[in-house]
């Protein structure tokens, strides 16, 4: 008889395997539920960061080009096709102003703005104000 209640007791119930799938599913389901959310921040994260860089580069190419009264002819416009980040599209807006301050003195400085955007993602920009040298 000992050996009747011993194989009856060892192993899983019915109840219980039903416990535990139900435990897995619901587990399963959640992560389901949290990978898309992930990955979309991660897609988020690396676009934000192409186009920072190619933000960052243009900024530091005009910023360190010594040709101040020529800056808004070299480098105002679209691109379409930046190089080493494909499918970033930039613009480059140059607005140079020269305000009369009298005296003969005069206040003269360039204000920058470059906006980047990898479609279909919204476009981020920067503005940065350079002085006269």
């Amino acid at each position: 008889m000992t050996r009747q209640r011993r194989s009856r007791e060892a192993g899983f119930t019915l109840m219980g395997l039903i416990v535990a799938i139900t435990i897995l599913g619901v587990a399963f389901m959640g992560m389901g539920s949290v990978i898309p959310r992930l990955f979309q921040a991660t897609t988020q994260t690396e676009v934000d960061f192409l186009t920072l860089t190619a933000i960052e580069d243009r900024m530091q190419l005009i910023l360190m080009d010594p040709r101040y009264e020529q800056l808004a002819a070299l480098y105002d416009g679209r691109e379409d096709a930046v190089t080493h980040l494909p499918g970033v599209e930039r613009e480059t807006e140059i607005v140079r102003t020269i305000q009369d301050m009298g005296n003969g003195r005069s206040l003269d400085f360039t204000t920058i703005t470059v906006t980047t955007q990898l479609p279909p993602f919204p476009p981020m920009s920067r503005t940065v104000t350079r002085g006269a040298p």
